[in-house]
């Protein structure tokens, strides 16, 4: 994984599912599809236990209702989940993101496929359907990785276990949940901060439409996230590289960097200790600049 990575959930709740769900027959598998995609990508990729939380997601959403309530569902995935990345203030327009949305479709798609009942079929051709759409080269990729996966695990005894789980009351999505709400309560602001209104309020729209910028806010929030591992001055240069660069980001720029530094710590959650002299900051460069637009040279 590289550090320009932009991940769904934050680094605790990655670690946390990880950590709960790490050894479940269902997670292993999805693993094997998921880890050689992450470790290829560049600006976007989904971890194991993301692809583990969404697809079960999906799959509990379908539990129990009519065939005809399957279809529809299934067919409106896809969009649903376009529409929880721009929730998520990440732009569909960049391929890597599509790949994300494609692989947590496909793999519900196989998940129906390996249950044992066969008015799953037609839903899952619709799921192949909308992949097929709207990149038919990696469709033919994620079919070799999951053809690989069903070779490295038992496959016979997950489609035991999917069919089973699909026919059972059970909604493994509600321990999912109970997980990150666990985590969000060790680490409070992993979730909650910065709020997408704090961040409209802070850059500006022309910022927000570049690539950098997600994977700026995805890259601070781990920052924050590492468990005080970050010090406080390196924190306050991510501030610096913000608040120095030219043409402006901000939407409305503080008079004074101290005035910015107390802002930025609030919106994301960060107790402010202390002030900083620019100057002295400068001696150590920020991660934070790699996700800048270039700077106008005057």
């Amino acid at each position: 994984m590289t550090l320009t990575q932009q991940h769904l959930l934050s680094l605790s709740q990655n670690e946390g599912i990880e950590d709960k769900f790490g050894r479940h027959i269902l997670y292993n598998y999805l693993s094997f599809v998921c880890k050689p995609i992450a470790a290829e990508s560049q600006r976007f990729a989904l971890k194991s236990g993301e692809l583990f939380y969404h697809c079960v997601y999906s799959l509990d959403t379908l539990k129990g209702l009519p065939i005809q309530k399957i279809k529809e569902k299934c067919t409106l995935l896809w969009f649903d989940l376009v529409e929880y990345m721009h929730d998520k203030s990440i732009s569909t327009e960049d391929v890597e993101v599509i790949h994300a949305i494609s692989l947590i479709v496909y793999s519900v798609e196989r998940c129906l496929l390996l249950t044992s009942n066969t008015e799953f079929t037609y839903p899952a051709g619709i799921l192949q359907s909308l992949i097929q759409r709207y990149d038919s080269v990696f469709a033919n990729d994620l079919a070799a990785g999951f053809k690989r996966a069903g070779q490295l695990t038992d496959i016979q005894a997950i489609a035991e276990w999917l069919s089973a789980y699909m026919d059972s009351p059970v909604h493994l999505s509600d321990e999912l949940d109970k997980t990150l709400d666990t985590i969000n309560q060790s680490h409070p602001h992993s979730q909650d901060k910065p709020s997408k209104e704090d961040l409209d309020n802070t850059f500006t729209y022309t910022y927000q439409l570049t690539a950098g910028y997600s994977q700026l806010i995805d890259f601070l929030r781990t920052e924050r996230d590492k468990n005080g591992k970050t010090a406080d001055a390196d924190w306050a240069r991510h501030a610096l590289i913000i608040y120095e660069q030219n043409p402006h980001i901000l939407k409305n720029r503080p008079n004074t960097f101290k005035e910015w530094l107390i802002y930025f710590c609030k919106i994301f959650g960060r107790e402010w200790k202390r002030d900083y002299e620019p100057g002295k900051l400068r001696n150590k460069t920020s991660a934070a600049e790699k996700f800048m637009p270039p700077k106008i040279v005057r």
